[in-house]
């Protein structure tokens, strides 16, 4: 997901990463910016929007789900059950 967000920004080269070993929660980043703004910045700003869009996703859920709640409730009391 990181990798993908880095990618929308126009000032992204590059983004890769690497996971040496399945059993070790450790990866290697590496972005490269056309210098407008450095890759540690870049990395700062992707993180920040998907915190935000995760958020957002969350809200909608959740909202959606009460929503799907509220109304099996009512389709219950209709039908005498």
């Amino acid at each position: 997901m990181l990798r993908a967000r880095l990618f929308q920004s126009p000032h992204v080269i590059f983004s890769g990463y690497k996971h040496n070993h399945p059993l070790f929660s450790k990866f290697e980043l590496r972005v490269g910016t056309d210098g407008s703004l450095t890759p540690r910045q870049a990395v700062i700003q992707a993180c920040s929007d998907l915190v935000n869009e995760l958020g957002l996703l969350s809200r909608e859920f959740t909202k959606e789900w009460e929503l799907r709640k509220m109304v099996g409730e009512t389709a219950d009391g209709v039908n005498g059950s």
